[in-house]
């Protein structure tokens, strides 16, 4: 069971995110509800632990940097210290980015693409989402009013900076959350370029990979599908 945990890691964290996302939004209103979308949430992160920890010092680095995001999901169910608001994502900042790293060294070392790759690639794309959203949740935070909203919201609430991310990651937009601020402008227009050019390199990189296999080993690949 855990060979196999082992070989889909990147498969099954993908499909624990895309779970998480779906199922979070329909248990937020009610305290118990509340509960299961944070323990889904710390399930998530183990996965993502797992997966990057190819080493036992790896390990110990994402571990690390993991308990304090644990922390910062659960203070709200105890009396949390004084100015701890920001605390979670500071760290969480810096465990995604740990972990896009050491992801983004597997697919460019990787001598082959198969589904575990472009699982993982598509992970990635979802970190950087994570990873923007956070910081935004600390621009806010730090330097109040950085971005205006169209209606009344809970800026303690950090899927909405999350949301914020995406759309701006992939471009969308809709505009109802505004950057007005200078370093914030700065954050969105640098995250909405990193999301084409990751796509754009990512691309460019799976395609050399699979061009460079011998014919051979393309041929018994299709014979076998």
């Amino acid at each position: 069971m855990l060979k196999v945990y082992r070989e889909h890691r990147f498969l099954i964290l993908l499909i624990a995110f895309i779970v998480y996302w779906v199922v979070a939004p329909l248990l937020d209103g009610m305290l118990k509800l509340r509960v299961a979308s944070d323990i889904l949430f710390s399930l998530n992160l183990l996965s993502a632990i797992h997966a990057a920890g190819t080493s036992i010092f790896q390990t110990l680095i994402a571990v690390a940097l993991a308990i304090p995001v644990y922390y910062g999901v659960w203070e709200k169910y105890v009396d949390p210290f004084p100015d701890t608001t920001i605390f979670g994502p500071i760290f969480s900042v810096l465990f995604t980015a740990y972990v896009i790293v050491i992801f983004l060294k597997g697919i460019f070392k990787t001598p082959d693409v198969d589904l575990e790759v472009v699982s993982c690639a598509a992970v990635i794309y979802l970190f950087l989402g994570l990873l923007w959203g956070d910081l935004y949740f600390i621009l806010e935070h730090v330097f109040p009013n950085s971005f205006t909203f169209a209606h009344d919201v809970d800026i303690h609430d950090y899927h909405l900076f999350n949301y914020f991310s995406f759309v701006t990651l992939s471009t969308l937009g809709y505009g109802e959350i505004t950057p007005i601020t200078r370093p914030a402008k700065s954050l969105a227009s640098m995250e909405a370029l990193v999301g084409q050019l990751y796509i754009a390199l990512l691309i460019a990189r799976l395609v050399a990979i699979y061009s460079s296999r011998p014919r051979g080993v393309a041929s018994s690949a299709e014979d076998k599908e």
